[in-house]
Parts: structure tokens; C-alpha cells; sequence
């Protein structure tokens, strides 16, 4: 898929899932619950964008850090594009 075309429907996905949580207390709850637990660097918009990516992921982190931690990735997996911090001088 190019990258025009991932971009469209991740930001077609992330105003509906940022819809559903302005305007339902619980889910913004059930979201918040969720989410808490072991993506702890993550920005909020990135951990809008690993939910409509993979709604059910428990953990989050790049493909070094997974090694560091032995832990290997799967043959076949799909990456979960989330956006780099951008730094100031």
C-alpha cells in the first residue's frame, strides 16, 4: 500500500475513533483503562493510532527494542506506523 493511501485511511480512522471518544464518556473510559497499562511513552495521538491499527495490542515498541528485550518479532508481522518525536534546538 503507498504511503498516500495507508495515510488516508489511518486519518479517516483516527476522527471516527476521536469522535467515538469525545462523544461517549464510557468509551473514552474503556479506552483510557486499556491503554494505560504498557504504553506509557507513547503520545496520545500515537496510542490513537496503535488502537485503529491493532485495537487489541497490549504492548508497543520498535523492532530493536523488542530484541533488546529477547523478544523476536514474527515472520510475516506488519509494522504500526505511529509518528516520530520531533526535536527543537
Amino acid at each position: 500500500m503507498k504511503r498516500k493511501d495507508r495515510n488516508k485511511i489511518l486519518l479517516s480512522k483516527l476522527k471516527e475513533l476521536s469522535s467515538d471518544l469525545v462523544t461517549d464518556p464510557d468509551k473514552l473510559k474503556v479506552f483510557a483503562d486499556r491503554w494505560r497499562g504498557g504504553f506509557r511513552q507513547y503520545s496520545f495521538y500515537n496510542l490513537l493510532l496503535i488502537a485503529v491499527q491493532k485495537g487489541e495490542a497490549t504492548l508497543c515498541a520498535g523492532f530493536k527494542q523488542w530484541n533488546k528485550q529477547k523478544r523476536w518479532v514474527n515472520e510475516g508481522e506488519k509494522a504500526l506506523w505511529i509518528l516520530a518525536p520531533g526535536f527543537v534546538s
